[in-house]
């Protein structure tokens, strides 16, 4: 039967799966990750496969809630046939391309089933994902980070037994042993991690060339690109701190360095109080974090640039770089097809062989225990865990099954493989940190730091604080 993505548009907003051309003056920029909020347009296009409606979440919280009340049909099928119904969905934008991916080719298998992917940027998405959690209104799958340090992490959720128990999956016993306790609260697995994700620099290939400068390797070398862009007229590295989850790539990037890759045990160290992040490496980040502002790495005023404007700053050669997730790389390649970019560890050390990728298990979904399509639902996981290939391929980035690692990678794919070959990673800091204050605490002390009304010190001291309630 003839079938048809639609890409939908509600009255508060817009996401399209491209960026937009360089914005206007006075364009404002668009959220966290998205892929051209205000140029969205409706489009329709056929295809040969059944209808995926993306329901585009861009604003408030009701937005998401109109999807959740008004799309729940069918019960699924029965234990003893295939699914059926409708199947929802929510994300991240930065998620939304992998997860329609595998939407698409799951209606191949399923196509009884009717998936509406919702997306919305990081912040909105996790606000209005617990509030649905809260009153039983929340899509039937979704987005939940691994770990304890987020708002929308297991840890978090398990405990209000909003999450479904999953340890009774075939999958679960192919969740990587070493970071499988990232999946769990109190021995119960609920959520299906399906790619490694990595934090580095995105790169435009010709803004490098331009300046003639070489990816750096160390410490050193990335300032003295810096100076050698900013002499070709080129922004060195774009940074979006109006988007608050952005601030904290740069830290991840060189704590993983400064401070996990000297000290493994950080983490355990600090919940036995043994260290504080004040006599850590975490100062000298903080400290080489205002030595990149002070050299003039960055555009003007980057508490005013949302992530998104950023990246679109990469995309037109106007900025050499952002330090991103890996899966933002896809978002900037759709915007400029024929330009060359690539991802690199964005190093704090002085030597070479000590930098280190931060690196977790992401691409992490959870059902609800309240889900209106549990048949529906399940199927949609057990076929994620069985096709991690489509949704890495979309990201960037490898599987966690590592009989589903494709041979051929792509440069931004060779860099996250050949650290992860090497044991040159580093946990993000966040999945370990005891409750989810830390992290708020963190991006609101980076906004203060690059305003000028906090200092290192005392930024640290804030999140001391915040990880001192457990």
């Amino acid at each position: 039967m003839e079938s048809r993505l639609r890409r939908s548009r509600d009255r508060h907003g817009s996401h399209s799966r491209r960026l937009p051309a360089a914005p206007a003056p006075d364009d404002p920029g668009f959220r966290e990750r998205t892929q051209g909020l205000t140029a969205y347009r409706h489009q329709e296009r056929q295809t040969h496969m059944k209808a995926i409606r993306v329901a585009v979440i861009a604003s408030a919280l009701a937005s998401l809630v109109t999807v959740a009340a008004c799309g729940s049909s069918g019960n699924g099928g029965s234990a003893d046939g295939p699914p059926k119904g409708e199947l929802r969905i929510a994300v991240p934008t930065s998620q939304g391309p992998a997860t329609t991916a595998v939407a698409e080719a799951f209606e191949k298998k399923y196509p009884d089933v009717d998936v509406k992917v919702s997306t919305a940027n990081t912040d909105q998405y996790q606000q209005t994902t617990r509030t649905q959690l809260a009153s039983g209104t929340a899509p039937d799958a979704f987005y939940v980070w691994s770990g304890s340090g987020n708002v929308m992490s297991v840890d978090t959720l398990a405990p209000q037994r909003v999450l479904a128990d999953l340890s009774g999956e075939s999958w679960v016993a192919k969740i990587p042993k070493a970071q499988a306790y990232l999946t769990q609260q109190d021995g119960k697995t609920y959520i299906l991690p399906v790619i490694y994700g990595a934090i580095g620099a995105i790169y435009n290939q010709a803004a490098f060339d331009k300046a003639g400068v070489k990816v750096p390797q160390t410490w050193p070398e990335l300032l003295a690109a810096c100076d050698k862009f900013k002499a070709a007229g080129i922004v060195p590295m774009a940074l979006g701190l109006q988007t608050p989850a952005n601030g904290q790539f740069i830290d991840y990037s060189l704590v993983a360095t400064l401070v996990y890759g000297k000290t493994p045990d950080f983490a355990d160290q600090m919940k036995d109080g043994k260290v504080k992040f004040a006599d850590s490496g975490w100062k000298d980040a903080m400290t080489k974090y205002l030595q990149l502002k002070d050299r003039g790495c960055f555009q003007d005023n980057p508490n005013g640039t949302p992530a998104d404007a950023a990246l679109r700053m990469v995309s037109t050669g106007k900025a050499a770089m952002s330090v991103q997730v890996n899966s933002s790389l896809p978002q900037v390649q759709t915007a400029a097809p024929d330009s060359k970019f690539g991802l690199f560890a964005l190093p704090g050390s002085d030597q070479a062989d000590q930098v280190r990728l931060p690196v977790a298990l992401t691409g992490t979904f959870g059902m609800s225990a309240k889900a209106k399509n549990p048949a529906a639902a399940k199927a949609f996981l057990d076929f994620l865990a069985a096709n991690q290939s489509i949704y890495a391929a979309k990201v960037s980035t490898i599987p966690t099954d590592p009989a589903q690692v494709p041979q051929e990678k792509t440069p931004a794919l060779d860099t996250v493989s050949t650290f992860v070959a090497k044991s040159r990673t580093a946990p993000y800091p966040d999945q370990t940190w005891p409750n989810a204050e830390v992290q708020q605490a963190h991006l609101k002390v980076v906004q203060e730091l690059f305003a000028g009304t906090k200092t290192v010190p005392a930024a640290l001291a804030a999140m001391q604080s915040a990880f001192d309630k457990g």
